[in-house]
């Protein structure tokens, strides 16, 4: 649901209320002949049921909350095309990737029912739905990709990582409470799963994204999300704190150097100390999918192949590895 509105000049969104009636439909039929998960089927038909809810309330939006639910419901029906009978995929790579990161927080038996969507939304960063049934261990998982950057480039690949992250029990239901404060606390916690699983891949990747996006737009944060730069400053201290003293503790101020100057928004600064506090609490919860930091010290010495364990996640920081300049540790 969306929650900043007002009223303005109906548009043609409002037709889209007869197709998420269809869309619903085709989903009782998918789950009724077995061809969708349970939570599959919950994820979207609530996912469907809350867009016509803005639809009958369409002409109290805002003209980019009209269009923004348009997306929404665009995407919700490409999603439904994939489930009923359409390409799983159109990167193994991503699909891997995200397996593997599920895995690692909900345990190797999670069964993962992902689909990957080119969103239609114009926005120039991922996003995802994801429901875990811890009675089933099944969880649903769409990743919608940007059409304006292309994240499955090495460079910006670890960023799905951080969407992997809304598999998490905690950070999912924070994410879905009705506070700014919760939804801020659970994207950062995204973020902290993010740099445990992929380590200095992390760090490096938030620098081309900020690159990628704009340093306007990464200062930008809404009611659902702090900015990347906020993100970023909190990330460095907790990278710095658990890697302190170790051989990688260097790649910190590395991986972050190209942005460092970029100061947090003022607006935001007095949620930093809060946000960190939340994070450093919840840390010793989340040491169980740490990958370790003796992996990073022998990917960055060159000394551990990307089939060791967790290889997406190692061949992520195998690819800065050898892109640093010098190649050294």
């Amino acid at each position: 649901m969306l929650i900043h509105h007002r009223r303005t000049r109906s548009t043609p969104v409002t037709s889209f209320s007869r197709d998420l009636l269809a869309i619903r439909r085709t989903l009782k039929d998918l789950a009724r002949k077995g061809e969708i998960t349970r939570s599959m089927e919950q994820m979207l038909s609530d996912w469907g049921r809350s867009l016509e809810s803005d639809a009958e309330n369409i002409q109290d939006f805002t003209l980019e909350c009209q269009y923004q639910v348009l997306g929404w419901i665009l995407d919700l029906s490409a999603a439904v095309k994939i489930l009923d009978g359409g390409p799983r995929t159109p990167n193994t790579r991503v699909r891997k990737l995200i397996v593997e990161c599920v895995r690692r927080i909900l345990g190797y038996n999670a069964k993962v029912d992902l689909i990957v969507v080119p969103s239609n939304l114009k926005w120039k960063t991922l996003w995802c739905k994801a429901q875990h049934d811890p009675k089933t261990g099944e969880i649903a998982f769409i990743l919608f990709l940007s059409p304006v950057i292309d994240y499955t480039q090495p460079k910006l690949l670890p960023r799905i990582v951080h969407e992997a992250g809304h598999a998490d029990s905690h950070a999912l239901e924070l994410v879905g409470r009705g506070s700014s404060q919760d939804r801020w606390l659970g994207e950062a916690s995204c973020d902290l799963i993010a740099l445990l699983l992929s380590g200095p891949a992390n760090l490096f990747s938030i620098s081309e994204m900020v690159t990628a996006v704009g340093v306007e737009l990464a200062k930008h944060s809404t009611y659902s999300h702090p900015s990347l730069i906020l993100r970023t400053a909190i990330m460095r201290e907790i990278a710095v704190e658990i890697w302190r003293a170790t051989k990688i503790e260097g790649l910190v101020k590395e991986a972050l150097g190209p942005i460092e100057n970029i100061d947090v928004p003022v607006g935001e600064r007095d949620e930093r100390s809060s946000l960190s506090r939340g994070l450093i609490d919840s840390l010793p919860g989340y040491r169980r999918i740490d990958i370790g930091t003796e992996i990073w010290e022998g990917v960055y010495r060159g000394g551990v192949s990307a089939s060791r364990g967790y290889p997406m996640l190692v061949s992520l920081n195998a690819f800065f590895a050898a892109s640093r300049k010098g190649g050294g540790g």
